[in-house]
């Protein structure tokens, strides 16, 4: 076999649903136009023969793994497979920190470590770890394991590469921004209609999330004008959205998604500050899309790269405390803004300038080709 335009992306997620239909399967089918793909997954669903052969008539090889338990036997199960099944040749993106440490230990050269969030500091900050905790310290390792011995990493915010850089001391040519992004020929602008307010939260709402100021805001919106509150639920959702002052839950597909955020008029995506240096590296795949579709969003003040974003382009709300004061002005600014008539054109315009799928696409061509090259 021709190794040298092959490129192996692992992903430990669905390509189905949520994040791996967005992002995953979008980039592998529009990079196979330049290279053989082969996709590893892990299914929580069996995919039916059609699926599989779909893909391989776009010169995509997909090998889909079944998920099996959940919990840390059911990821070590899945590290196992994945060691079994990756090549050990190629150049390997292995989409999070275990993908990446299976990917090491079997190729050494040409791994890409696609680094979606500080999972250890994440985890500590969300479930009150101490530092130390033996999974802290272990997830931590393995942090600085892929750190050190990948060829490239790709960070999906800037502002964390200056926190990789320093915490492992890395050269900072070895880092490669390529945010989230969304495909904008399915998510459109479309005009906010209708007198009602609807407010969206979508997607794996977890406990990450900061549902007090949310109910805050929500609480504070309903006393100004007639809101609705939709929760759509993602795949792998906990119990954080029962606590929400909704309206009306549903549950709908990625692919639905674009007709669902086209019935909003704003989305919310707020992060619990507590998360400390692990918000630096939080980019919600739902704020580009809502961005796409002309919606515009409230997130933190300090939420990876977003929250300076929709400030310095006016498409957002960037929340930074919770006394009722700062409630009152989230409120009547993200008001103000599903009000303003250019605001469907400013926010797309503003997914095409940072969120852009073909963008980084270019961007990941361009770097499985340098590393094709110093592997020959």
């Amino acid at each position: 076999m021709n190794f040298k335009n092959t490129i192996t992306y692992v992903s430990l997620d669905s390509i189905r649903e949520g994040v791996g239909a967005s992002q995953v399967l979008s980039y592998v089918e529009k990079l196979s136009k330049e290279f053989t793909m082969n996709l590893i997954s892990f299914e929580k669903i069996e995919p039916t023969l059609e699926q599989i052969e779909r893909l391989e008539k776009q010169g995509i090889k997909w090998s889909p793994i079944a998920f099996g338990r959940y919990g840390t036997l059911g990821g070590m199960q899945r590290f196992l497979k994945l060691i079994q099944i990756l090549p050990r040749k190629q150049v390997i993106h292995a989409r999070s920190d275990l993908a990446a440490f299976a990917s090491l230990i079997v190729n050494r050269r040409g791994v890409i470590w696609d680094c979606r969030a500080l999972l250890a500091d994440q985890r500590r900050a969300i479930l009150g770890w101490s530092t130390f905790s033996i999974k802290f310290i272990i997830m931590r390792l393995i942090e600085r394991y892929v750190a050190k011995n990948s060829s490239r990493i790709i960070t999906i915010t800037e502002n964390v590469i200056p926190v990789l850089v320093k915490r492992y001391r890395l050269k900072r040519e070895k880092m490669v921004h390529i945010t989230t992004c969304v495909d904008q020929s399915r998510f459109k602008p479309t005009q906010i209609l209708g007198k009602q307010v609807v407010a969206l939260i979508s997607g794996t709402v977890s406990d990450a999330y900061d549902i007090d100021l949310m109910n805050l805001i929500i609480t504070e919106l309903r006393r100004r004008c007639d809101l609705r509150v939709v929760v759509s639920l993602g795949q792998g959702h906990g119990e954080a959205w029962t606590r929400i002052s909704f309206d009306e839950v549903i549950r709908k597909s990625y692919y639905e998604m674009p007709n669902v955020i086209a019935s909003s008029s704003f989305g919310f995506s707020i992060w619990k500050k507590n998360l400390g240096v692990a918000l630096s590296s939080v980019a919600s795949t739902k704020c580009a899309e809502f961005l796409a579709c002309g919606r515009p969003i409230i997130v933190n003040q300090n939420q990876g790269d977003i929250g300076r974003i929709v400030v310095q382009e006016n498409v957002g709300v960037a929340t930074y405390g919770d006394t009722q004061v700062e409630v009152d002005s989230y409120a009547k600014q993200i008001l103000e803004l599903t009000s303003d008539s250019s605001i469907e054109s400013r926010c797309s315009l503003v997914a095409k300038s940072y969120f852009d799928l073909d963008k980084a696409v270019k961007d990941l061509t361009k770097l499985y080709q340098e590393l094709e090259r110093q592997n020959v």
